[in-house]
């Protein structure tokens, strides 16, 4: 019996690392897929030559801690981009960890098989183990600062509140949106750790909190600058609403914002057995009220944004699994008793298989065109500029010699005799009115534009003359 919960205890990581390798060394998938994955490698590379020779990298937008830490570990000899992907997979790997032992504090289970069907399995959580991308290493940093925050409701020990604070601070100097859950979870601990003391401690302890969040906002000045921006754009109308002009572009989503937040519940990327949950919705644990108080904020502020991202729902999903878990052992009691639960087991792994399959390889699809243009553009003269949107980030991963410019610029100089790598059928209905359409409709005005070089999926190279 031992040897057999033990290996149930290990399915999870075992789906994770063995879908790892089928991508990694089966299909060469190095993490790296549109603009955000290259441009955290991009930051990365620049950290490591700041620390080598002092070189001040160029402006990053986003925190510092995940493309740091990539910098860092390539000092092992790995490369950087290959340390931001293993940083990746293994922040997965310990988020279910940590998922664990969090059911075995709350339900005295390990919930291998929930964590099975509900994450390891499902490509839109799993999927962020094998991107160069900060979304595992911050949900790693949130579900361990949630776990403290467990074991302080449980124990009320102060050192575990030292380590609510600190995982709440990594995860801050990860993504910024993270604070809105962090928020919540350490507010509520400091309040619960705190009730029985004098008020004067409560104040010190509060004020010592408030402190720690502005020594992390002023380590990266950049961080309120983006939450104002953000927030600017804030609306409610945004939650109900399929079509958003945001970031220069016109996007018409398949349902509207008010029910997107709700993936981690029920989309089939997300949790496929999620519908099933509902019927034993009396069954969520809904006496962890902080966690639903800070699931409910992130949510809100997900709602009113003018974009959808299923990314951005990675950080929250753990600890959606957390509250459902009651429900999904009712759910496993009804099936068993009908004999029902393996073919449940079985019928769930390959549906979210087939799934995995369908939605992971248009992304894998973009990985390989950014590649097969880049090795198509390598004839071209060297010194000659490249203009071009979307795939400007890929060039210089992948080391293409020539300068490259991004038509998103306003006011963009454009030289002649240089070549522009454009697809117009791309770009034309969705990003119309935006400063990639209006500098390549200037140079449709001002130049002749000879066609010189067919790519993959439509994507030309023109000659400006």
């Amino acid at each position: 019996m031992k040897t057999r919960k033990i290996s149930i205890s290990i399915l999870p990581y075992l789906a994770v690392v063995l879908t790892f390798l089928v991508l990694r060394f089966g299909f060469d998938f190095n993490g790296l897929y549109g603009q955000d994955a290259h441009e955290y490698l991009r930051h990365g590379r620049a950290l490591r030559m700041y620390f080598d020779d002092g070189i001040t990298p160029p402006v990053f937008h986003w925190p510092h801690m995940y493309s740091a830490l990539g910098a860092l570990c390539s000092y092992t000899g790995i490369s950087v981009a290959l340390c931001l992907q293993l940083i990746s997979l293994f922040a997965t790997l310990l988020s279910l960890f940590v998922a664990q032992k969090i059911f075995r504090l709350l339900y005295q289970s390990e919930g291998a098989i929930f964590l099975l069907l509900g994450a390891a399995t499902q490509v839109y959580f799993i999927r962020s183990g094998y991107f160069v991308m900060s979304d595992a290493l911050c949900g790693l940093f949130i579900i361990t600062c949630v776990y403290y925050a467990l074991k302080v409701r449980q124990d009320r020990r102060f050192k575990d509140l030292f380590w609510v604070l600190i995982f709440a601070a990594a995860a801050a100097l990860t993504r910024y949106g993270s604070v809105l859950i962090l928020s919540v979870v350490v507010l509520y601990t400091i309040y619960w750790i705190t009730s029985r003391w004098q008020w004067y401690v409560r104040i010190l302890i509060l004020v010592a909190a408030i402190g720690l969040g502005s020594v992390i906002m002023w380590s990266n000045n950049m961080a309120l600058v983006k939450a104002m921006a953000v927030f600017s754009e804030w609306n409610v109308q945004n939650l109900f609403t399929f079509t958003r002009f945001s970031g220069g572009r016109s996007e018409t989503y398949t349902v509207p914002n008010v029910l997107y937040i709700f993936s981690n519940f029920a989309h089939i990327g997300y949790l496929s057995i999620g519908t099933y949950l509902l019927i034993w919705i009396r069954k969520w644990n809904w006496r962890l009220h902080f966690l639903w108080v800070a699931l409910f904020a992130y949510f809100l502020f997900l709602g009113g944004l003018s974009t959808q991202n299923q990314r951005f729902l990675v950080v929250s999903h753990l600890i959606v699994l957390i509250v459902l878990f009651p429900a999904f052992l009712a759910l496993k009691s009804w099936l068993q008793q009908r004999k029902l639960w393996v073919l449940f087991v079985i019928g769930t792994l390959v549906f979210n298989g087939l799934f995995f399959y369908y939605s992971f390889s248009k992304l894998y699809g973009i990985h390989r065109l950014e590649k097969e243009i880049v090795a198509q553009l390598q004839p071209l003269e060297d010194d000659k500029i490249i203009y071009t949107f979307f795939l400007d980030n890929s060039f210089r991963t992948y080391a293409l010699p020539n300068p490259t410019i991004t038509m998103w610029k306003d006011s963009l100089e454009i030289i002649p005799n240089n070549f522009v790598v454009f697809n117009p059928e791309k770009f034309e209905s969705s990003w119309k009115g935006s400063p990639v359409m209006d500098n390549w409709k200037r140079m449709n005005e001002e130049f002749e534009l000879e066609q010189i070089q067919r790519l993959p999926e439509n994507w030309i190279v023109y000659r400006i003359k």
